[in-house]
């Protein structure tokens, strides 16, 4: 081989390994983990929807809550926990509750928190509960507390739960007569207790009917954001509106009037509250993010995800520290969950999707953010019953590096694109010096495309 020849080899070795980073960013950035298949939790099992975030990372573990039906028993809350996302210790029985939907939890990076209806007929109540997970796989709980006191005149729907400082922050509908209420309470204690805090209590809005919820999430400031979904209290028609709490209840304003589904998701990232729902008839997924401090007036219009589908479902959450999001959900092939990704810096979403496993669902949920593996956990069914939960995740475990920014990746292009004038430069300079037999010439030429074919296909994936 010539040294004409072995330098033009050189070149291009240099140049894909300029690319690695590049390629291994794209994975992490633009396409699904493959080297995780979905792995099987439970038979006969649930996982609720997408207003709930049952499934984080901490402890170097994947953690899952969700509802097992087991035949002649009350439905149990049932948690499992993973290193890697394929081998999951047994489950441990949580607690009993009504449905999937009457449970909800939120990690606040130091403790669980948890809020739940128990299954006790017309006598069921709200609970509240905090626990430590363990690099082991066990929980350590704290004593479960009393929220809201079983009452044969009120039944209590699909609670909600958030957590600011240490202190939990729980929404909750019931039934007061004939009357749907929602209502919101607080407790003032950080030890994992609960003692109301009474200036925060709130119970005046009607919904339309128990099916729907409100949802909480505090804002980097402290301003408790509270997104009620399809009630009609607030201009005596089907939307989604919200109400916030300073050092008192403020007024209602609309996020959307678009009559969505009774499911939507809400992520707050610093002091902007980000809302993805499902509009009625068309299935359209839409996006919209609040104006700063959570208000809506003044708030850009919502954004179109996704075009018209055949799903019902969409989960939000928060995919680094500037702010980016991942919105999953049904892609409008029937059986596949994708997602797609949002730009804070430039308030845009990816023009295409990815898709994340092919299934037949329409219930799933995912974590709240992605400081560790993002996991989604899924429900596969016949259409007859829920057979199988699996989970699933985007990202690599046990953690992974921050995305390239555009200004690096292109900083990295044109720095192979120099080394590859450099390595023309001098092949011609070695030509014309000594010439070059054609078919040295022509292995050259097929090592140069080969070589910009496959880092220009890495470049465009990323």
């Amino acid at each position: 081989m010539s040294k004409l020849l072995r330098a033009s080899l050189a070149f291009l070795i240099s140049a894909i390994i300029l690319f690695i980073p590049v390629a291994f960013v794209s994975a992490l950035h633009a396409v699904v983990i493959e080297d995780n298949a979905p792995s099987a939790l439970g038979a006969d099992v649930s996982v609720g929807s997408t207003f709930q975030r049952d499934t984080f990372y901490a402890s170097g573990r994947a953690w899952v809550f969700y509802v097992g039906y087991d035949i002649g028993l009350a439905p149990h809350v049932y948690y499992r926990s993973s290193t890697n996302g394929v081998a999951w210790l047994a489950k441990t029985e949580f607690c009993d509750v009504v449905d999937a939907n009457e449970f909800s939890l939120f990690w606040d990076g130091t403790f669980i928190h948890t809020t739940w209806v128990d299954n006790g007929g017309v006598n069921n109540g709200v609970n509240y509960r905090r626990g430590t997970p363990n690099s082991d796989g066990t929980i350590t709980w704290a004593i479960a507390q009393g929220v809201a006191v079983p009452s044969a005149a009120l039944v209590y729907r699909q609670p909600t739960i958030t957590a600011y400082e240490g202190r939990p922050y729980i929404a909750y509908g019931y039934m007061s007569g004939a009357t749907p209420i929602w209502a919101a309470t607080s407790s003032n204690q950080t030890d994992g207790t609960w003692l109301p805090d009474l200036d925060f209590q709130n119970a005046d809005l009607t919904f339309s009917n128990l099916t729907e919820y409100a949802c909480l999430d505090i804002l980097s400031d402290g301003i408790v954001h509270v997104t009620i979904n399809s009630m009609t209290a607030c201009d005596l028609q089907p939307s989604i509106t919200s109400v916030r709490y300073t050092d008192s209840w403020q007024s209602y304003e609309n996020i959307t009037i678009a009559s969505p589904l009774h499911l939507c998701s809400t992520i707050v990232y610093d002091t902007y509250v980000n809302t993805v729902y499902v509009e009625t008839g068309t299935n359209t997924i839409y996006h919209r993010q609040s104006a700063p401090g959570g208000t809506w007036e003044l708030a850009p219009v919502a954004q179109e995800i996704s075009g018209a589908g055949v799903y019902q479902m969409a989960s939000v959450s928060l995919w680094n520290t500037s702010g980016d999001l991942k919105c999953f959900f049904g892609d409008g092939v029937p059986g596949n969950i994708a997602w797609k990704h949002y730009e804070h810096s430039t308030g845009t979403w990816d023009v295409g999707f990815f898709e994340l496993v092919a299934c037949v669902t329409d219930r799933f949920q995912t974590a709240i953010n992605h400081w560790s593996p993002l996991g989604v956990v899924f429900e596969d069914t016949d259409g007859i019953e829920f057979d199988v939960t699996y989970y699933d995740y985007l990202d690599s475990f046990p953690s992974s590096p921050t995305p390239l920014s555009a200004t690096e990746v292109n900083f990295i292009v044109i720095l192979i694109l120099i080394v590859f004038v450099i390595g023309g430069i001098l092949a011609i300079l070695e030509w014309a010096r000594k010439g070059i037999s054609g078919g040295e010439l022509a292995q050259i030429v097929i090592i140069v495309v080969v070589g910009v074919i496959v880092c220009m296909a890495i470049w465009l994936a990323s």
